[in-house]
């Protein structure tokens, strides 16, 4: 059992390998158990009396460690020393990893496990007390109330190894599951009893400074690692709370503008409107003025003065009549009576309806809104220039707001506030679905 509860590390030993004679030091000599020569291979046990015999010889070690044995660092806020570097593959497949054991003097062990250069440092209960709680189902696991999902379910093998260790780790091959919650990992090796691992995704960078290792020889990412953080997922947390902060402010504004510059009714009145006669055009015999096929035109005519008394404000003009399965068009023109200023606009309204299949039908409407911006405070009236296609028209209703409030322009800065957020969000669900296509169990595919 590996030393635990100390002030320091041990002060290591060293004896001679029974197979070759290769002089092995042991870095924590009274809790190893098992440890590998590494000049001849040989798998050592130290039975009773630290007698030492080779229990089996293993293939040398394929790749040389980036962390040298014996190598101390400071790693999250503790004291570590590399005591053993493992060699492993999935059984039945091509997938192979590399661990460190390492060794700390008050909790016993953690490992660094590196595959395809994405790095995790993974502890047990010892470390974690909480996982004595985890739980697992068929597809997700909890723990510390966070939802993990499964992502692989493997058979570990160590082909390779040197250093030591307290467990026979060539008889060890636990039916393990793996489960994520990036950049967290909880894994589950089945045995009596069942045991759980927690791990954390660390940067190369991180690691290469704790243990004062050039960051040139660590392995190079390919691809997403299992639990390997999402870039976009953070950029995405922090740019939805801006955006909606925004938003909620954007509102918050329009609520205190319209407190301070509450809407006016400036007009609302029903004018008569009559028919024009131009010579040199066809009239018909009402003596209405046709502008062209069924358009007829009728009299201008101005509607009474209004005060805008607001400074610069938006207006909206509703102009509206009885139109019955018929249409009329109006310009209006906008005249400040002080210094002639103008501002023209036309809007159409048409209604119609029906019946049609055993069924009432309409569409259109009988009034139209239009807004002018900016209008200056002073003194108005309209000049408004009717035409319709129904020679039977035979009045018109204006209405005049001011101070209103834009809700079209509210609305496209609050689609232009969520645009990237959303941009962002599509980025992360695609990084999610490159991250699942290296599972047998992604979410994303049925």
């Amino acid at each position: 059992m590996a030393t635990k509860d100390q002030l320091k590390f041990p002060v290591p030993e060293t004896f001679d390998c029974p197979e070759c004679r290769e002089t092995i030091k042991l870095h924590d000599p009274d809790g190893s158990e098992f440890c590998a020569c590494p000049s001849c291979g040989s798998y050592i046990r130290f039975t009773a009396g630290d007698k030492a015999v080779v229990q089996k010889k293993k293939e040398p070690i394929k790749e040389k460690p980036v962390i040298p044995l014996g190598k101390e660092g400071v790693l999250k806020g503790h004291t570590f020393k590399v005591i053993a570097y493992l060699e492993k593959k999935e059984r039945d497949t091509i997938y192979t990893w590399k661990e460190y054991l390492l060794y700390n003097f008050k909790k016993g062990y953690a490992t660094l496990a590196v595959f395809n250069g994405h790095w995790n440092l993974i502890v047990d209960k010892n470390w974690e007390p909480s996982l004595a709680k985890a739980r697992n189902g068929s597809v997700t696991a909890t723990h510390n109330d966070i939802e993990y999902r499964i992502f692989n379910k493997y058979t570990p093998v160590t082909t390779a190894l040197i250093g030591e260790l307290d467990w026979d780790v060539l008889a060890d091959n636990p039916k393990t599951h793996e489960f994520i919650a990036p950049p967290f990992t909880i894994s589950r090796e089945s045995g009596n009893p069942t045991q759980y691992f927690w791990g954390e995704y660390t940067e190369p960078t991180e690691i290469a400074k704790a243990f004062d290792v050039d960051i040139s020889l660590f392995p190079a990412k390919e691809g997403i690692g299992a639990n390997q953080p999402s870039p976009h997922a953070l950029s995405f947390d922090t740019l939805i709370e801006l955006a909606l902060g925004s938003v909620v402010v954007l509102l918050v504004l329009c609520f205190i503008i319209g407190y301070v510059k509450p809407e006016r009714e400036l007009l609302n009145s029903d004018y008569n409107i009559a028919f024009t006669k131009r010579p040199g055009l066809t009239s018909d015999s009402t003596g209405v003025t046709v502008l062209g096929s069924g358009t007829y035109e009728f009299k201008p005519f101005l509607t009474s003065s209004f005060e805008q008394p607001d400074g610069s404000a938006a207006l909206e003009v509703t102009v509206g009549s009885y139109v019955d399965n018929n249409w009329l068009e109006a310009t209006v023109i906008l005249v400040n009576e002080k210094t002639n200023e103008t501002w023209e606009i036309t809007k159409g309204i048409e209604f119609y309806h029906g019946y049609e299949g055993g069924e009432n039908w309409s569409e259109g409407s009988r009034e139209a809104s239009m807004v002018l911006s900016d209008i200056p405070q002073g003194k108005y009236h309209l000049n408004i220039y009717p035409a319709s296609g129904d020679p039977s028209q035979t009045s018109m209703h204006i209405s005049i707001r001011s101070n209103i409030t834009l809700w079209t322009n509210i609305l496209l800065a609050i689609v232009a506030l969520i645009l990237y957020p959303v941009y962002c969000w599509y980025r992360m669900k695609n990084y999610e679905k490159r991250r699942w296509m290296n599972s047998d169990h992604s979410p994303y595919e049925s």
